[in-house]
């Protein structure tokens, strides 16, 4: 090829070429906007999960508390006692 073949290059095929590089640089921008919203979106759902979980814990927490603070539980552990102690003392592995 000459130089001159290489120089003839139609402006039309050029301006063509350069709207479909827009077009597809358009929809990747779109993707990527839309994997964005969908990726905010989720986020806002594990936030709200996480939420939803820690209430549980704390409520099992305190659950917890009310019932290792009550007489009952108190009483119970006293009396078992004497047990847990003998047998950690003849190293019985036995509930």
């Amino acid at each position: 090829m000459s130089s001159s073949e290489i120089s003839k290059v139609d402006p039309s095929d050029l301006l063509e070429a350069t709207k479909q590089e827009l077009l597809a640089t358009k929809r990747e921008l779109r993707s990527a906007c839309d994997a964005v919203y969908g990726s905010s979106a989720e986020l806002g759902e594990l936030r709200a999960q996480l939420k939803l979980a820690k209430d549980e814990v704390k409520s099992a927490h305190d659950r917890n508390m009310l019932m290792l603070n009550s007489f009952t539980w108190k009483l119970g552990y006293l009396l078992m006692t004497p047990r847990r102690l003998l047998l950690r003392v003849l190293n019985i592995r036995g509930k």
